[in-house]
């Protein structure tokens, strides 16, 4: 229903994006790593445990690494629930009581497919 790239990255620093976006990104997000400085201190300061970026008409999601596996899929279902509303919003569906079936199947959507790569 939406064509979008969103990157999903676990346990990774900002080196860490900047050098795998130079050989994998899709062209559109090879910038995307200006868009998420401050991530590492962010973690490092325990402000976070995840962050979405909205860069170059995709969206990079940042997951601090968590044992408690629950903890961590609650965090990424929490970011990709932004996902969700921004892309929404930039195609001008706001929640509301007749979209919220939209928000609730693309927020699923986004949620199959991320457990599908990560499990």
């Amino acid at each position: 229903m939406f064509r979008v790239d969103v990157l999903i990255a676990v346990d990774c620093s900002e080196k860490d994006l900047a050098q795998w976006a130079k050989k994998h990104a899709p062209l559109h997000l090879k910038t995307m790593t200006d868009a998420v400085k401050g991530w590492d201190e962010a973690v490092a300061s325990g402000i976070t445990e995840g962050s979405m970026v909205q860069h170059g008409g995709g969206f990079v999601v940042f997951l601090k690494p968590n044992k408690n596996w629950i903890r961590m899929f609650g965090c990424l279902v929490h970011e990709l629930t932004h996902v969700t509303q921004y892309l929404l919003n930039d195609r001008r569906i706001p929640l509301t009581k007749e979209t919220t079936e939209v928000h609730a199947y693309l927020v699923e959507h986004l949620v199959m497919e991320a457990a599908s790569k990560m499990l």
